[in-house]
């Protein structure tokens, strides 16, 4: 993805179907103080979130809305519990709907942006696109990981001494 040549803050509340009749791009960054809960999940957020999108309809004149959204954050390691640096990145393509009943009538490839007023939140929205983009588990490579090097999946250098050899001397030759 690439990165807009100036830095353009994307506006917070947009209204997608005006967009969408103009075949309208935009290319932009989103303040990362606008994205709350994904601050709430991870460690650190490093940059603003980078964003590309494209308002167009297709062949069945529904509203669509796609693009790319990139960002970097910083995770917690789940090996060592130090942060990890890491770039969030997510490509979506959305149908933008008035209600639930319109968003069950879409095709199953298509995900729908319930839009119920004339304005939608756009942050909100790409904020959303990161945090399904989030690893389920995130940890740094083994050679990289600070507490790869205290634990081992080997055989032990030496093997344990036996607690019942003791017993062998209580044994009664019979």
């Amino acid at each position: 993805m690439s990165v807009p040549p100036s830095k353009i803050v994307l506006p917070r509340y947009i209204d997608p179907r005006k967009l969408v009749l103009q075949g309208a791009k935009l290319a932009g960054q989103v303040p990362s103080g606008a994205m709350p809960r994904l601050a709430s999940v991870v460690a650190d957020i490093q940059s603003d979130a980078v964003a590309e999108l494209e308002f167009d309809r297709d062949e069945q004149g529904r509203y669509l809305v796609s693009g790319t959204v990139n960002i970097y954050v910083a995770l917690k390691c789940q090996r060592c519990l130090e942060n990890l640096d890491s770039e969030l990145s997510a490509r979506f393509r959305l149908a933008v709907v008035w209600t639930e009943e319109q968003s069950r009538q879409l095709p199953e490839q298509i995900d729908p942006w319930i839009v119920d007023a004339d304005s939608a939140d756009l942050a909100g929205l790409l904020e959303e696109e990161l945090l399904l983009a989030l690893p389920i588990v995130s940890f740094h490579r083994e050679s990289e990981c600070a507490a790869a090097i205290g634990y081992s999946t080997g055989e032990p250098a030496e093997p344990a001494a036996n607690p019942f050899s003791v017993l062998k001397q209580w044994k009664k030759p019979g």
